[in-house]
């Protein structure tokens, strides 16, 4: 079976900042059965785009209280 891993990271200028702002760095993923990639990627996420009116990606620091 293919997995197929999808990573995030939040706040990697923390290794790289003289004067960090923030006190941790968070690393995320997600990870898919390779058969599953189309269904979730092309069909259901991009449902939910349409529905939600969201172009590019999905940032939860952005969600405005139209959108909650």
């Amino acid at each position: 079976m293919d997995i197929e891993v999808y990573c995030d990271e939040a706040h990697p200028d923390l290794f790289s900042s003289q004067k960090p702002k923030v006190k941790y760095m968070v690393i995320g993923s997600l990870w898919l059965k390779g058969d599953d990639r189309d269904r979730f990627k092309k069909n259901e996420l991009y449902q939910l785009k349409n529905q939600h009116r969201i172009g590019g990606e999905f940032k939860w620091r952005k969600v405005s209280p139209s959108r909650l």
